[in-house]
This record gives structure tokens, C-alpha cells and sequence, in this order.
């Protein structure tokens, strides 16, 4: 399914697929003056040309590699024959292909692997300059965009919500903080996220998010160092796992948020 709403000139495009007539999870993309950051799931690329058939489309941004992000590439430059670009540390992996679990395989679709261009540090519309800041920690390569003159910060993965307590097996957290760290760098007024959401005050939302992971890592230390297992900290910290845990087979939970704090950075001050 896709689904359009509007930020006063922003296209918010909302993408998911649903399972046995559940929608588990959805992602977003965005469209504003030409520029589309984001090409959502390979499930949806055909909506996905549908609508933008009736747009003046001119270039595209990947935030990162994964596959909820990348799944229209193909497409989109067989059909409308224009480029895409990615932070270079992400090109081999949207080029040559990574493993995809089976259920994200279910959720969003294989996508066609293809070649696309190396991203500068700078991208630009007929309006707008974006300022694009590497900062490679939901995934090695990830970027956001800066539009300075409105305060809009475009986050991709790095930021998602305020409390996030759930996570991939391969997330670092201290990776995250300095993510979160560099976005801190640029007056943000307004932070919008592939999960859909729009935050306003969106420095001040960073900062608060910082000092979130600071006390949950503070949390989970002291209770390893109390000899509580991973899930028993999940247990202590956040009641249970999340119910994407199975439907995951653990791929996605919320051990992996604690574990992600549990990192040999974090153990040698353990």
C-alpha cells in the first residue's frame, strides 16, 4: 500500500505491505521540489512510479542501504531515467547485494540491486540546497539532509522517535550517539523521520534523545555489572520484548537496543 499526505509543500509517502490483512510496518519516503529522498520498498515501487508519474521528478537520495529504502531504485531509473544518488560507503552494498532475512523479504520485498552515484556534500533542487551530513550510524554510509533556510532536518534511520527501546542485532549505540551528536550541529527546527513523524523544536529533541541513550546505557551497565543476562535487563527496563521478536525471529527486538550498549567500547568501563 502507498498513502500521500502533505507537510505544507512536503509530500510525506507512506509505504507497507500488509499480512494477513495486518499492516506490521510501515516507512517513508519524501518529495519535495524534484527530489525524491527515499525509494521505499520493492513491494511498492509500482505505486510508488504511479505517483510519481504525475510529478517533475529530477533526482534521488538513498539515506542508507537498507532495503526499505532502496526498493524502487531499479525502477525508478528505468522509468524516468534519472539519478540516484548515496553516501559512497553505501554504494557497494545498493550495488553487489547483502543478505536479506526472509521476513524482511516478506514485509518489503527483494529489491534489484543496482548501481548508483557517489553523493557529495552538497545536493540541489531548482529552490533548495540540501546539505547532506554523513553520519553512519543506523548503517555505515547513512546520510541526512539539511534544508538550513527552513530548519528542516531530514534524519532517515539516525533518528526515529525520542525513547527508542527496540533495534537490529547489528546496531551499535555508541555509533547512535554520535549520530545523534553530529545532527546536533545544525539548528534544527523541525526533525522528519522515515517513520513518518515530524518533531518540532527538533535540537532541543535531539538533546533530550542524547541524554535518553546516556541514562538507559548508565541502566544497563549497572545492572550487567549486577549479573543480569540481556533479556533479563530487557524485563527490568522495558516489561517484555516487543512483538516484533517473533515475527523477527529476534532479529528486531529489544535485547538487541540493550545489547547494542554492550559493545567493547562499553565493557572495557564495565
Amino acid at each position: 500500500m502507498l498513502k500521500i499526505t502533505q507537510y505544507q509543500d512536503l509530500d510525506k509517502i507512506m509505504m507497507g505491505s500488509t499480512i494477513n490483512g495486518q499492516l506490521l510496518y510501515t516507512v517513508f519516503a519524501f518529495f519535495l521540489d524534484g527530489l525524491l529522498i527515499d525509494t521505499g520498498c520493492h513491494n511498492t515501487r509500482y505505486e510508488l512510479i504511479d505517483y510519481l508519474g504525475s510529478k517533475e521528478l529530477s533526482k534521488v537520495v538513498n539515506t542508507h542501504h537498507h532495503i526499505d529504502h532502496i526498493g524502487a531504485n531499479q525502477a525508478i531509473m528505468d522509468k524516468f531515467k534519472v539519478p540516484i544518488f548515496a553516501h559512497p560507503e553505501a554504494l557497494p552494498f545498493i550495488a553487489d547485494g547483502f543478505h536479506v532475512f526472509s521476513y524482511q523479504k516478506e514485509l518489503w520485498g527483494a529489491p534489484t540491486f543496482c548501481r548508483v552515484k557517489p553523493l557529495g556534500k552538497k545536493i540541489t533542487t531548482k529552490r533548495f540546497d540540501f546539505e547532506v551530513i554523513h553520519t553512519g550510524g543506523h548503517s555505515k554510509g547513512h546520510v541526512v539532509l539539511f534544508l538550513k533556510n527552513r530548519g528542516w532536518l531530514f534524519t532517515g534511520d539516525e533518528f526515529l522517535t525520542n525513547k527508542p527501546n527496540s533495534s537490529s542485532r547489528f546496531t551499535d549505540n555508541h555509533q547512535m550517539i554520535k549520530a545523534l551528536q553530529k545532527m546536533m550541529n545544525f539548528e534544527s527546527e523541525l526533525l522528519i523521520t522515515c517513520s513518518g513523524g515530524i518533531f518540532k523544536k527538533g535540537k532541543k529533541i535531539l538533546s533530550r534523545t542524547i541524554d535518553y541513550y546516556r541514562e538507559t546505557e548508565s541502566n544497563v551497565l549497572s545492572l550487567t555489572r549486577q549479573g543480569l543476562t540481556p533479556a533479563e535487563i530487557v524485563l527490568k527496563l522495558f516489561n517484555g520484548e516487543t512483538p516484533l521478536y517473533e515475527y523477527t525471529n529476534g532479529e528486531f527486538s529489544r535485547q538487541n537496543f540493550v545489547e547494542g550498549f554492550l559493545k567493547k567500547s562499553s565493557l572495557e568501563n564495565c
